[in-house]
């Protein structure tokens, strides 16, 4: 199934778009769901606080990852969600000023030592998109300093 809806070089256009909803196995999606489950309640308190609806937040998060997969394309098929969850993670770690920001630094780390040395992760697809969480953040408090 990752052959037909994962994204890779030779792919047709769509499975930038389907990659999201295939998975290793179970165990891949329940740890991918689970995290993205509670990076948006933490997401949904702080747009609470701020008078934005979430799904601002959550339509930008996911086009990041769409989009970023045009920028690391490779041989081999990649699926998952984690290029919504590393752009989570890095609008979060922006975000908080706390040993939480160092746990979201550290876990992109090694999954990112983890898919240079061992292969067969996207490690461009993370970077990407995390970058892009903690600029889509930057953006946010720029668009409030200047409303002020």
């Amino acid at each position: 199934l990752s052959k037909y809806l994962g994204f890779c070089e030779q792919s047709a256009w769509y499975t930038h778009i389907t990659y999201m909803i295939i998975h290793v196995n179970p165990i891949h999606y329940a740890v991918n769901a689970y995290a993205i489950y509670k990076l948006d309640e933490f997401l949904s308190v702080f747009c609470h606080k701020n008078s934005i609806k979430v799904q601002i937040f959550e339509y930008l998060f996911i086009i990041t990852a769409i989009c970023s997969t045009y920028l690391c394309c490779y041989d081999k098929p990649t699926i998952g969600l984690s290029g919504i969850l590393f752009c989570y993670m890095g609008f979060i770690a922006c975000l908080l000023h706390n040993k939480y920001t160092i746990l979201y630094i550290t876990t992109f780390i090694i999954c990112n030592i983890i898919g240079f040395f061992v292969g067969g992760i996207n490690y461009m697809l993370h970077t990407y998109t995390f970058i892009a969480g903690i600029i889509i953040c930057l953006s946010f408090y720029i668009y409030k300093w200047l409303k002020q």
